[in-house]
C-alpha cells in the first residue's frame, strides 16, 4: 500500500499488502492509523490505498491528528476570605475569625510557613502555625484569634508563603478594635438588624425597620438617629426613642417612611447613642428608579411593585 503524506513528518507511514479474496467480499478489514506528535499544531496528511481496482485504482483517506503540549502539575493556592475583620472587641476578651486555604492546582501544595507581616500588631494569633502540605483538592481552616490588650485600632497581615509557583506568599488582611467594658449598670442597645425597601419607584414610600437588642442587665432607653444621603445631599433625618428590655431578644421599630422625589441610590445610616461604648451603626441601601412612562395599552404595575416594596422591607 504505497502512502502519500503532507509536510508534517509526525505521521509515520508503513507499507503493507494484503489480498481481498472473492469469497471474503462481505468482510470488513480495520486500518489503523497513528501519529506521534513531536511538537504542538496540527498535523494533516491522507493515506493512498492503490489496489488493481480497475475503477478506482487509487483511493485516498485523508488522516489529521493535533499535538498538544502537556500542561506540567503544579500546586495553585486559594486563600477565601483574603481579610477577616473581628470588629469591636472588649479589653481582656477576644473574637476568633477562620479562613480556608484551599489547593486548586493538580500538585501538592506546601504551606512552607504563616508569618506576621512587618508592623503587624501581635494582639493577633493564629493556628495552624506550623507547615503542612495539601494534596490537589484539599482544603484546610486557619483560625485567627484577635486578643486586644488596649482601645484602639489594631491591623496587619498574615504573610502565608508556599510553592505555588506564581504566588509564592499571599496576604491575608486582619483588622479589629479594642475597647472599654462598659462601666456596671450601663445600658446596652445594640443594633440586630435595619432595613430600608430595596428597590422603589418614584413616588413609592421606602420603609424603614430597626430591630434593637439588649444584650445586657439594664433597661432604659436610648436615641436612634436615622440619616439617609442621596447625591451627595442629606435627604433625609429623623430620630425614635428605642429601649429592649433586657432578656428579652428584640424589640422592632419603625421610623417615618420616606417618599423620594428623584432616581438614584439613598445610603442609609443609623446609629444608637446609648451609655455602651461600642459603636452601634448599621447601614442599607435604596434604589429609586425614575417612573416608567406610561403608554396606551400598558398595564398599571405601580400598585404590584409598591406592594413588592412592602414585602421586601417586611421580610
Amino acid at each position: 500500500m504505497p502512502r502519500s503524506f503532507g509536510d508534517n513528518g509526525n505521521m509515520v507511514p508503513r507499507n503493507v499488502r494484503f489480498v481481498v479474496f472473492p469469497s471474503e467480499s462481505t468482510r470488513l478489514f480495520t486500518l489503523r492509523a497513528k501519529v506521534s506528535p513531536t511538537n504542538a499544531g496540527t498535523d494533516t496528511g491522507c493515506l493512498t490505498l492503490a489496489s488493481n481496482d480497475p475503477d478506482e485504482a487509487s483511493v485516498s483517506l485523508d488522516v489529521s491528528g493535533t499535538g498538544q503540549v502537556q500542561t506540567p502539575e503544579e500546586p495553585d493556592i486559594n486563600v477565601n476570605p483574603g481579610s477577616l475583620a473581628f470588629g469591636a472587641v472588649t479589653l481582656g476578651g477576644s473574637a476568633s475569625r477562620t479562613t480556608t486555604i484551599e489547593n486548586l492546582g493538580t500538585a501538592d501544595l506546601t504551606i512552607t510557613s504563616i508569618a506576621a507581616c512587618a508592623g503587624t500588631s501581635g494582639e493577633f494569633t493564629w493556628a495552624p502555625a506550623s507547615a503542612f502540605t495539601l494534596a490537589s483538592g484539599a482544603k484546610q481552616t486557619l483560625t485567627v484569634t484577635y486578643t486586644p490588650l488596649d482601645v484602639g485600632a489594631d491591623t496587619g497581615c498574615l504573610a502565608i508563603t508556599s510553592n505555588d509557583p506564581d504566588e509564592t506568599s499571599v496576604s491575608l488582611g486582619l483588622e479589629g478594635s479594642g475597647m472599654q467594658a462598659p462601666p456596671p449598670g450601663a445600658l446596652d442597645l445594640d443594633i440586630k438588624q435595619f432595613k430600608a425597601s430595596p428597590v422603589v419607584t418614584l413616588g413609592q414610600s421606602i420603609r424603614l425597620r430597626l430591630d434593637v437588642k439588649n444584650p445586657g442587665g439594664t433597661d432604659g432607653k436610648a436615641v436612634a438617629t436615622l440619616v439617609g444621603m442621596q447625591k451627595g445631599a442629606e435627604v433625609y433625618r429623623e430620630t425614635l426613642m428605642v429601649s429592649d428590655p433586657a432578656g428579652n431578644g428584640s424589640t422592632r421599630f419603625e421610623f417615618p417612611a420616606f417618599t423620594p422625589t428623584a432616581a438614584g441610590k439613598i445610603r442609609w445610616i443609623v446609629t444608637i447613642d446609648d451609655q455602651d461604648p461600642d459603636h452601634d451603626t448599621a447601614k442599607a441601601t435604596t434604589e429609586v428608579k425614575p417612573r416608567r412612562p406610561r403608554r396606551n395599552g400598558d398595564h398599571d404595575h405601580e400598585g404590584d411593585d409598591e406592594h413588592k416594596a412592602d414585602r421586601d422591607a417586611k421580610d
